[in-house]
């Protein structure tokens, strides 16, 4: 699994082995520069494991880096030869032996991963040739912004001339809002319900008619029902009232065939068609997409804001509390029987604002503690934790696993500080490995280009590392600059603060809940 860059992919590399072992090579090089094998595809599996959807969509961001180690460990549970002590570039130094049983066991590593979940992920490459008519290398080899690109060029779809963007591809418009968030209210609450748009930003698209040539078209700049209304987004556009535009049609066409799919059964397919329904809209931001309009992803980030907030209106209406929202999202607490009351606040929603919405979830108990930070239990069992401290990668395995435990013991309704003070008290009699201490970082950048000097920019150049690549350190006191590599200079001390940081604020909203200050609708 290493980059398809020409000079450093998997075929340049055996190319370049089988010249210097005297082996005819079976590479061949497009005028591009491009390494192929005639009637062969050639696959390169960081490609298709660094895209969005494999890693976040699909595997919630279980793997830190893309070394083939790490995702292996993550994905499947086992790794490379030597537990990955030994590198690509090291392997000439084990025997011929050890070197085939390297290689092997690199290779069935890569075909694991391709065959993981039953295929899933290969299945899903190739289905979405079958929906943008792209192959299946140009797929596992390119993005959203490729497969929607031939999308419109397939509809014969002409691209805007400046779509709002400069000779240099520089936002004209002031920078676009995203989703609305709605201040929360913080506490803890029970039987708490989450209704949800279906796919917010393709919906208003479809329902608004917003493309890229249908957003101050000609034909209907004098018509005062093409207007947008100034409650939307002040900036006096318009959008076509004649004709279709490409966007809407094909998210249409779309959701018609996710509809049938979902009726076939094919759950790949409906992924594959998921995936560019609510993709597609934020291209349009990206001065590098062909079909780049800045016009398109205000209106249609307008319209979402928009319609949240009549969603609001319209639960408050009701008799429901609105304790959060966010984009296309509101959790709402209390309603004269509640569970009616949503079915009806969903109706109201299609009829009055013509959108779909879907009771997602109810949690059985939820604490809200900021914006788009909160962690519950829901109905049927299932642990719900959104960007809380303690689940971040950029912290150590050891906090991960007892903000976990944290949460476990908060379903359970058990106190929480009983396991704290245990792994504290493990941690200052040494009880903890030292390898779950280590704070793992990948590099955005190269070390030196970091403006401050900070732990990427110290750990970074004292390993040598360079953008990517993944960096470790141990936190330490300020006067030996906060962090080092070396085990010994640890300081435990900040590994309590970090922890306890971590479970603050959760701590507060549970002991609130003793005082008697819990919110709920009982």
């Amino acid at each position: 699994m290493i980059p398809d860059n020409d000079v450093n992919s998997d075929l340049a590399v055996l190319n370049e082995r089988c010249i210097k072992n005297g082996i005819s090579s079976p590479v061949k090089f497009s005028w591009s520069g491009r390494p192929t094998i005639d009637n062969r595809i050639h696959i390169d599996l960081y490609e298709v494991f660094r895209k969005e959807l494999v890693k976040g969509t699909i595997f919630k961001n279980k793997y830190r880096t893309l070394k083939l180690e790490d995702v292996s460990q993550a994905i499947l549970g086992k790794g490379k030869y030597d537990l990955g002590a030994i590198s690509g570039a090291d392997a000439h130094l084990l025997t011929v032996e050890q070197q085939k049983e390297y290689v092997l066991q690199d290779a069935e590593l890569v075909m694991d991963l391709s065959k993981v979940n039953n295929g899933q992920i290969m299945s899903l490459m190739q289905a979405i040739p079958e929906l943008t008519g792209l192959n299946l290398e140009q797929v596992c080899h390119s993005n959203l912004s490729t497969w929607w690109t031939r999308v419109f060029d397939d509809m014969n779809s002409i691209p805007p001339a400046s779509g709002g963007y400069d000779k240099e591809g520089k936002n004209q418009s002031s920078a676009y809002q995203g989703g609305l968030v709605i201040e929360p209210k913080r506490g803890l609450y029970r039987n708490l319900k989450v209704v949800d748009v279906v796919s917010l930003y393709a919906s208003v698209a479809i329902l608004h008619n917003i493309s890229f040539e249908t957003v101050t078209c000609v034909c209907c700049m004098n018509i005062e029902d093409a207007k947008v209304s100034a409650d939307i987004i002040d900036k006096g556009y318009w959008i076509c009232k004649r004709k279709e535009g490409a966007f809407p049609r094909k998210l249409r066409q779309f959701k018609e065939e996710r509809v049938r799919q979902k009726q076939l059964g094919n759950e790949i397919k409906q992924l594959g068609l998921k995936i560019l329904i609510n993709g597609g809209y934020g291209l349009f931001g990206n001065p590098a997409f062909k079909y780049a309009d800045i016009r398109v992803a205000e209106l249609i980030t307008a319209s979402g804001r928009n319609t949240l907030r009549q969603m609001t209106d319209i639960a408050s209406n009701m008799g429901f509390t609105i304790v959060a929202g966010d984009t296309d999202s509101l959790f709402l607490d209390g309603g004269i029987n509640n569970d009616k009351a949503i079915e009806h606040f969903i109706a109201e929603c299609e009829e009055k604002i013509g959108i779909d919405v879907a009771h997602s979830q109810t949690f059985a108990k939820v604490a809200i503690v900021k914006k788009k930070h909160y962690f519950g239990v829901t109905t049927s069992g299932e642990i719900k934790v959104t960007r809380m401290e303690g689940k971040k990668n950029d912290r150590p395995v050891w906090i991960n696993k007892m903000f976990d435990q944290f949460l476990e013991d908060f379903k359970a309704d058990k106190d929480p500080m009983v396991n704290l003070k245990a792994a504290i008290n493990d941690l200052e009699i040494g009880k903890i490995d030292p390898e779950l201490l280590r704070i793992r970082v990948t590099l955005a950048k190269n070390p030196e280009e970091y403006a401050i000097n900070n732990p990427n920019k110290k750990i970074g150049m004292l390993l040598g590392a360079k953008a990517g690549d993944v960096i470790w350190y141990f936190k330490t006191d300020r006067k030996k600059g906060g962090v080092r590599t070396n085990l010994e200079e640890m300081d435990i001390r900040k590994y309590k603060e970090m922890l306890m940081a971590t479970v603050k604020d959760a701590l507060e909203i549970l002991s609130e809940q003793h005082k008697g200050t819990q919110r709920n609708n009982h």
